[in-house]
């Protein structure tokens, strides 16, 4: 693959779309109403007991995908026929040793496996195809490295997965004399077909970078590819940044949210730490032709750990149209597969020992 660098200038030129004024009535939904609004999918599991599925995904085929880490396989669900397909088991050591993962991806009869260190693509018996280490990708690229800052939207969200083009984005930042410059980074796409890479160069907004200056917080960027837009977003601020690959321009959105005194960077002295609200990534439904984001608020309570998720669903302009109250209840992990957005429960109740819950709402 023929490399190149497209430079994305995202502090300069904007075009400013949050100046556009919201043509339609912004709509609410508490707490109450969107547990309404929720459809349960239950599997019941015969044989040994679930596993906390931190890492699943849905394929384009309908099976929920899923790693099973204390027996360390991959656990795979018929969403069409609701019944336990098959496991995966994993070796940990040998040619065909994977030691854990930290995503998966079902993409026709193979899988994409994620760790710290490799990608990896395997077959339904768990035999490596292939696998390429994460350092390949940045080794070549002088002063630059794969580097996951402690606070991140990645603490809740999967790699960022282009299926279309077999693509994996992944952040890269310039190391130089021992430290990371912050001030830009390349977003690296990865083909995990034959694992070749270019990188695409993103400059920080310069009010981002004055936020990360007062308060040491920054975070990774994420990336979404749709058609010839590229959407970018940072967990610390609300604005979403569009860069058009053919017009080569850059709007910039700020999409409503009621709680926006709530999403402000804070300290508490008593604990001595500073608490960050969280803006994930955002997630694109192609059967409306709409946006999805997360946003997490600031804990608060005596132990310092509540929080509450709210999620907005934007339309094609990044105007939004509702704002769902999700409380604690759901994983902030979430999928959007064939118009409907897919949950998991917080809390596992005895009963979900035995059966695979699912919670879904139509987007």
């Amino acid at each position: 693959m023929k490399k190149f660098i497209c430079q994305v200038i995202l502090g300069l030129a904007f075009i400013y779309g949050c100046e556009q004024k919201q043509a339609q009535e912004i709509k609410l939904v508490s707490k109450e109403e969107f547990i309404q609004l929720v459809d349960t999918i239950s599997i019941a599991i015969k044989h040994d007991l679930l596993g906390d599925y931190y890492y699943w995904t849905i394929s384009e085929d309908d099976y929920y995908v899923a790693y099973h880490h204390m027996l360390h396989r991959i656990d795979v669900f018929d969403l069409n026929n609701l019944t336990f397909s098959h496991s995966i088991p994993l070796e940990k050591r040998g040619p065909d040793g994977v030691p854990s993962t930290m995503y998966v991806l079902k993409t026709g009869d193979e899988y994409v496996l994620s760790n710290a260190q490799y990608y990896y693509r395997i077959t339904n018996d768990g035999s490596i195809v292939s696998k390429a280490a994460i350092s390949k990708f940045s080794a070549s690229k002088d002063g630059f490295l794969f580097y996951q800052k402690r606070l991140a939207s990645r603490n809740y969200d999967d790699l960022s997965i282009d299926k279309d083009r077999n693509y994996i984005y992944r952040p890269i930042y310039k190391y130089d004399d021992k430290r990371i410059d912050y001030s830009s980074f390349f977003m690296c796409y990865i083909d995990y077909m034959n694992w070749t890479s270019d990188v695409i160069k993103v400059t920080y907004p310069e009010s981002y970078v004055k936020t990360y200056t007062e308060t040491s917080f920054l975070g990774d960027g994420c990336m979404l590819r749709n058609g010839h837009s590229m959407v970018f977003n940072f967990p610390g601020s609300n604005e979403i940044y569009v860069f058009d690959t053919v017009l080569q321009n850059t709007k910039v959105y700020d999409p409503f949210i009621s709680n926006k005194e709530e999403m402000q960077i804070g300290y508490n002295e008593n604990m001595g730490i500073r608490y960050h609200p969280r803006f994930l990534s955002v997630k694109y439904n192609a059967k409306s032709n709409s946006y999805y984001r997360l946003h997490k608020t600031q804990a608060k309570g005596e132990n310092f750990s509540e929080t509450d998720y709210f999620l907005i669903n934007m339309d094609s302009n990044f105007n939004t149209i509702v704002q769902y109250n999700l409380g604690d209840l759901f994983n902030p992990r979430y999928r959007i597969h064939k118009g409907y957005l897919y949950f998991t429960a917080k809390d596992v109740d005895k009963d979900a020992l035995y059966n695979l819950k699912l919670y879904r709402i139509k987007g």
